[in-house]
């Protein structure tokens, strides 16, 4: 019995990481190769010739990019801001600035529709001082304005962290030398920040570009559709999975193309050289202040919308009847967590005991969920319901946030892994430790801030989460951002708004934890 107990012992890394692999391929990359036979050559084919696909193709490209580049617009100020002056309430602002990525796209939805609204807060200010209503929603405006509002973070960080890596000993030279402002920024800044800022355009093209709850409430109609939205549409409306999945293939081709294009980019801005030596201290500027006003303005009133929306007693009552939502969001976000960071776990284990090659080959199956959408996962998990003639519902949903969010805590808990010194564990060893010891007693005591942090962000993810609820989910079964969603629809706009605050508060709560007090955005 004891020489049993020992040999598992020994044969425990082995038996944990294949069974985090074995595990990764039944709930990921099954569901996907299944989604791909139901495929056609006739719905491929006519994905590409259609003229109606061929439009929303199109529009999906074009309001894409249009996102970027207002995204661009209005970070990469903020990423200058916020490197090169010292002011107060600085940290304050930066977390202002970086809620809206950290908030599910519903909520952004929500608080775009409480206060853009035909009703909304903005036009009853105007109407009663100027007499004047302007309509916002339901159009590309309303589209642009919102990945604009959810996607400017992304500029912010990745250009200030680009500009503090880089340092700015260069510019204050050029400053030294006579320099103007304009001539030190075109000549010395502008270059050396290119790359990172082609880099966030080039995510934030992607997020807009698989955009779903946004297009789907905002759009307001066929004329303004993404892949992502037809997707859904072909898979639950017209039940043509066949179509569904030849988008499904479009779209993965398209991200996929798009992904290379920024790991060009990527190794090109590696190419410059780290010579920070500290942020240059300087007053705000009148035109920075203005700056600062209505971006702090264009962040808080919609997210203030909700909570003002939200303070009446009919709201909770309307949001106490659906309290089943929050029942099944907790439970679902739970399971998911769970299984989210022990997957993780195992699959970080499994990269840590390989090298070279392999090493990078596992490290990048792992992560195929980050470039695969939610909504064509969702797609994935409906198809083999329907398939194997059982209806989806609570697991399967636990299982795709699961798959979902598993990328994430790899990355986080393989970052801390490859910091441990070997020598802790080969010291172990040496000492007659058995490897389930050395794992238990050693490097699971040093990673768990990660796997605790892994666990908080995916529970936070499967929470906000959507895209593929709206897919997998019965009629009858809800989640808090389904129940939100269908609020919205019904024009039950008080109820959405408890239950949108409620939420609000829960992924507030995670970002204040993993941003360290609102400094950094991880």
């Amino acid at each position: 019995m004891d020489k049993g107990c020992r040999k598992v012992k020994q044969l425990f890394p082995r038996l944990f990481s294949t069974g985090g692999i074995v595990l990764y391929s039944l709930i990921f990359t099954l569901p996907l190769l299944i989604t791909l036979l139901q495929t056609n050559l006739g719905s491929l084919r006519e994905a590409v010739s259609n003229s109606y696909y061929l439009h929303i193709l199109r529009f999906s490209f074009t309001q894409a990019l249009l996102s970027a580049l207002l995204s661009l617009a209005v970070g990469i100020p903020g990423a200058l801001i916020m490197s090169y002056r010292s002011f107060r309430f600085k940290r304050q602002l930066k977390a202002l600035f970086y809620l809206p990525f950290i908030l599910p796209p519903i909520l952004v939805v929500l608080g775009f529709v409480i206060f853009y609204g035909n009703s909304g807060y903005l036009n009853k200010i105007l109407f009663s001082l100027f007499g004047v209503k302007i309509k916002i929603l339901y159009s590309f405006t309303a589209v642009l304005l919102a990945h604009t509002f959810y996607n400017f973070p992304i500029v912010i960080t990745l250009v200030s962290n680009s500009i503090n890596k880089l340092g700015h000993s260069c510019e204050e030279a050029a400053l030294v030398d006579g320099a103007s402002a304009w001539k030190s920024f075109t000549s010395i800044i502008l270059p050396r920040i290119l790359p990172s800022a082609l880099s966030a355009a080039i995510i934030v093209f992607l997020y807009c570009f698989t955009s779903f709850a946004i297009i789907l409430v905002l759009g307001g109609g066929p004329q303004l559709t993404t892949l992502e939205v037809e997707i859904y549409r072909q898979a639950r409306i017209s039940s043509n999975i066949p179509m569904a999945s030849a988008l499904s293939i479009l779209s993965t081709v398209t991200v996929v193309i798009v992904l290379l294009i920024n790991s060009a980019v990527e190794n090109r801005s590696s190419e410059y050289e780290t010579d920070y030596s500290g942020v240059r201290v300087s007053r705000l500027s009148f035109v920075e202040r203005i700056y600062l006003t209505l971006v702090t303005l264009f962040v808080s009133l919609p997210l203030l919308s909700i909570f003002i929306k939200s303070f009446s007693a009919s709201a909770w009552k309307s949001a106490a009847r659906v309290i089943g939502s929050a029942v099944n969001s907790l439970g679902i976000a739970l399971v998911s967590a769970v299984v989210s960071t022990l997957l993780a776990l195992s699959l970080s284990y499994l990269i840590s005991l390989s090298s070279g090659r392999r090493k990078g080959l596992i490290m990048t199956y792992c992560t195929l969920p980050m470039v695969t959408s939610s909504v064509i996962l969702g797609l994935s998990y409906y198809v083999v319901s329907r398939s194997f003639g059982f209806l989806p519902g609570f697991f399967l949903l636990a299982l795709s946030h699961g798959a979902l969010s598993a990328p994430f805590g790899v990355r986080t808990i393989t970052s801390v892994w490859k910091d441990i010194p070997p020598e802790l564990a080969e010291s172990a060893r040496t000492s007659g430790a058995a490897e389930s010891t050395v794992f238990f007693k050693i490097h699971l005591p040093l990673l768990k801030p990660a796997v605790l942090s892994c666990l908080m962000f995916s529970f936070a993810i499967s929470m906000g989460e959507l895209n593929a609820t709206m897919i997998l989910s019965p009629s009858s079964f809800t989640t808090i951002p389904l129940q939100i969603y269908r609020m919205v629809a019904a024009y039950n706009y008080e109820g959405a708004c408890a239950l949108g605050s409620v939420l609000c508060l829960i992924c507030f709560s995670v970002f204040f934890v993993f941003s360290r007090d609102g400094e950094d955005l991880s």
